[in-house]
């Protein structure tokens, strides 16, 4: 993993994390027919939480505040079909907001996030289960 120090601070076998995400309000958002939705300065805290063996509840070992542009998410209809793609992500800034785990070296946060986002976002489009809205019961 990108953070090694996650596994020297819980260095216990069968340790789990888990990602927690939320969103500000403060994102643009633009809809145009070469890119389809576009969400621009999107604000989101990403909180990497923790959860030792025998242990029934989850630490917060860090949090993160990230700036992205989600540049491409079309979603359109064809013959009654809902069909979406996203394009990658472009994370613009990243800052460490509290670490439970000590001290961390500054990183390349921006490029961890950015390969981390666009990992899912390929598996989303590789696996897009599209929606028929045919099927749909009367």
């Amino acid at each position: 993993m990108y953070i090694p120090q996650l596994f020297e601070f819980y260095n216990k076998k069968g340790t789990e994390f888990k990602f927690s995400l939320e969103t500000d309000e403060n994102f643009r958002l633009h809809m145009n027919i070469e890119n389809g939705i576009q969400i621009l300065n999107t604000g989101i805290k990403i909180s990497i939480l923790a959860k030792e063996p025998k242990s029934k509840t989850w630490a917060e070992a860090l949090v993160f505040s990230v700036h992205a542009d989600f540049n491409s998410i079309d979603v359109h209809i064809q013959d009654l079909v809902i069909f979406t793609h996203i394009s990658p992500v472009t994370i613009k800034e990243t800052y460490l907001l509290s670490s439970g785990i000590g001290e961390l070296p500054r990183n390349n946060w921006d490029q961890f996030f950015e390969g981390l986002f666009n990992m899912v976002i390929s598996q989303i489009n590789v696996k897009n289960a599209q929606f028929d809205i045919k099927k749909l019961d009367p």
